[in-house]
């Protein structure tokens, strides 16, 4: 197995091939983090890749052995989070080295409820830093890569401006782009439709979202919402 034959795998592909004993939560999280350290030291993309804990969480949910009717519904899933997002034992440095040393005792909310749903974390991702930017390129640490055009991230600042003008609406406003991420206004929209991803929308229930933001770094507190980045649609 490598990981072009799973890399346009869905979430209920990964779950049928759990189910089938075809592959386990521990080679997928193995071809994840190998992955990530091919590319990542071009892309920049990760401030942690948490490999100990990752795999042991892997060998942990298969030590379980969960009957199918049993299994949580993102068991095994390897996922990516923000960070400004509290994991407990991982750095949460918002991309500011002012907080490159504060370790997170606790878990945010919503992290707590993807651990019961069976995710597997691989590690926290870059972002500029205490999220006041558009393109990463303004992180504390060092700029991310667009993996579909590194030199795209130079480019960006100079079209965030016509990007306001021509989105400022307020149906542009509920815009929110497979990665855990907080997000304001339109601009996630932006970034994700460069690199051939979106978001799912925060699920709504009247005027408030079902998803807590306790122990969640926020730009501000009115305009920031969790929501899950996926691929634009599957190829090949």
């Amino acid at each position: 197995m490598n990981i072009e034959s799973v890399k346009n795998f869905t979430i209920e592909d990964y779950i049928h091939g759990f189910q089938k004993k075809e592959f386990s939560p521990s080679e997928i999280t193995r071809l994840f983090l190998d992955r990530i350290q091919d590319l990542d030291p071009a892309l920049h993309a990760f401030l942690t890749i948490d490999e100990e804990g990752a795999l042991k969480r892997a060998k942990d949910l298969e030590d379980k052995k969960f009957s199918d009717a049993e299994l949580p519904p993102l068991y095994g899933i390897p996922i990516a989070i923000k960070d400004n997002i509290c994991i407990h034992g991982l750095q949460t440095t918002c991309g500011s080295r002012i907080l490159q040393n504060y370790v997170s005792p606790f878990d945010a909310t919503v992290i707590e409820k993807l651990k019961k749903a069976g995710v597997i974390i691989l590690g926290k991702t870059n972002m500029d830093e205490f999220a006041m930017g558009s393109s990463t390129e303004n992180s504390g640490f060092r700029p991310t890569r667009n993996p579909l055009d590194p030199e795209s991230t130079r480019r960006i600042q100079r079209r965030i401006g016509s990007l306001r003008r021509r989105f400022r609406s307020p149906s542009c406003s509920r815009l929110r782009y497979r990665r855990i991420s907080p997000s304001t206004s339109c601009f996630l929209w932006y970034r994700g439709s460069s690199s051939h991803i979106r978001a799912n929308l925060p699920i709504w229930s009247g005027q408030f979202c079902l998803f807590s933001r306790s122990n969640r770094a926020a730009y501000s507190k009115c305009v920031r919402y969790y929501y899950p980045l996926r691929n634009h649609e599957r190829t090949g």
